[in-house]
């Protein structure tokens, strides 16, 4: 027998996504990271933002430089992220990255 409290979960998790759709006009897949945008952006109301979905195959799509973009040395997931929390983010874990303002957004 399924467990009811899943079925909950899974709904509340929907329309987290469909408030989030609606607050950005697009639609984020993932329940847990359009949660974290909507728990985020309650605290911090008219603050720029970008969301990152991290997609580890890029990161390592060249065999001889794993965990690097591209092959490229020293671009991995932490040096971007620190880049961004270097020049004013807030980090969010590691996917919501919250700015003070549009002109430190574009640093």
């Amino acid at each position: 027998m399924p467990n009811p409290f899943e079925f909950i979960r899974h709904k509340v998790q929907q329309h987290n996504i469909k408030v989030l759709a609606k607050k950005c006009n697009q639609v984020l897949q993932d329940p847990a990271i359009a949660s974290l945008v909507l728990r985020v952006t309650k605290k911090h109301i008219d603050m720029p933002a970008i969301v990152i979905q991290w997609n580890n195959a890029g990161f390592n799509d060249v065999p001889t430089s794993p965990n690097n973009r591209n092959g490229v040395i020293g671009q991995d997931q932490n040096a971007i992220i620190n880049f961004m929390v270097a020049n004013g983010a807030t980090n969010y874990h590691n996917t919501v990255f919250m700015f003070r303002d549009a002109p430190t957004l574009s640093a």
